[in-house]
């Protein structure tokens, strides 16, 4: 399995307007606690993208990319889809608005900045001689809008600090199966990888300090029942010393 995420980026600089709307909505999900490039990053748990759209009212772009090789995204404005652009490895079929005129990413920020349907559907062919991989064309979209730092695998549903601050939105609507589910998805595994020389994760502190926090909420260290890899069992066939220590403690 390749990379596998969804997360979206709201036009805007106002992270407590983000903050708000999802809590307005009952949603769950990390917000970067800093603007990028006139861009608040959205990394979703449970949240429904239509009701926030409704909410907001802000330009916005939703991400969505399946095993490197599926790339969808969608386009809003004042809570309208503009236009959406989906991909598939056997068939090339661009972004088009609603005329089925194919988009440039390259021209997808100065659309925004206009803010006008028309913008969008001035925007000029995107490439299609070099029939790009819906990974790379993903990468090439966070490129155009200067948000590569916040090209981050979520698809595990775990969005762990890394190059930049989050907030946790929703924290108090989590059930305990979701907790359990948090906890299990933090441990870190930091076996070296014979093939690269990598460990899994990539930030293991990180990992450690989202399994506190799953703990301090309530999850429990003893997984979710009825199961046969708990927690701890994870730990140690991670070989992380220290994820076992938090877990006996």
């Amino acid at each position: 399995m390749g990379t596998t995420f969804s997360n979206f980026h709201v036009r805007t600089e106002d992270v407590v307007a983000v903050q708000k709307a999802l809590e307005q909505i009952g949603g769950i999900a990390w917000i970067a606690a800093e603007p990028r490039n006139g861009w608040v990053s959205v990394y979703p748990y449970r949240l429904s993208l239509l009701v926030l759209m409704q909410t907001l009212t802000l330009p916005l772009i939703n991400v969505e990319l399946y095993d490197d090789d599926i790339a969808m995204y969608q386009l809003f404005e004042n809570g309208v889809l503009v236009v959406e652009y989906d991909s598939y490895p056997d068939d090339w079929i661009g972004l088009r608005g609603s005329n089925g005129d194919e988009f440039a990413l390259s021209d997808i920020q100065a659309a925004f900045e206009k803010s006008t349907r028309d913008g969008l559907e001035r925007a000029v062919k995107f490439g299609k001689e070099h029939q790009p991989d819906a990974f790379s064309t993903t990468m090439e979209l966070f490129r155009v809008l200067g948000l590569e730092k916040r090209f981050v695998d979520s698809g595990h549903r775990v969005v762990l600090e890394k190059d930049f601050p989050l907030l946790f939105v929703g924290e108090e609507l989590l059930t305990q199966e979701e907790l359990s589910e948090l906890l299990m998805q933090s441990i870190p595994d930091i076996r070296i990888v014979p093939t690269s020389g990598k460990t899994f994760s990539e930030n293991p502190d990180a990992n450690l300090a989202a399994m506190r926090k799953w703990l301090s909420l309530g999850a429990s260290p003893d997984g979710r029942p009825h199961t046969n890899c708990t927690p701890l069992i994870k730990a140690v066939e991670g070989g992380c010393v220290e994820a076992v220590k938090i877990l006996l403690e």
